[in-house]
């Protein structure tokens, strides 16, 4: 049995131009792995017109994570719970 519900993923660095409210809501199934997470998110970024970013390239190259931990692509998430989306971090 499928139970949907709706997810907060709370965006950071250049997911933060394409939404300036810092955060994103989801309706899903759960249980959901954070790729068809990720898959979710894309398809919610090409419907804003706010952005001229490869959000693609960029999804691809950041990760989902918990208060607690950052997730592999296979993780499922089974409960409610707030995410966050972590771009890539370079510098020194």
């Amino acid at each position: 049995m499928t139970n949907t519900v709706e997810m907060t993923v709370k965006l950071f660095g250049a997911f933060r131009d394409v939404v300036p409210a810092g955060q994103i809501h989801l309706n899903t199934a759960l249980p959901v792995s954070t790729k068809e997470l990720k898959i979710q998110l894309a398809q919610s970024f090409r419907a804003n017109p706010r952005t001229n970013l490869d959000l693609q390239a960029l999804l691809t190259k950041s990760v989902l994570a918990t208060e607690t931990r950052v997730l592999a692509a296979e993780d499922l998430i089974e409960v409610p719970e707030t995410l966050a989306l972590l771009p890539p971090v370079c510098g020194g």
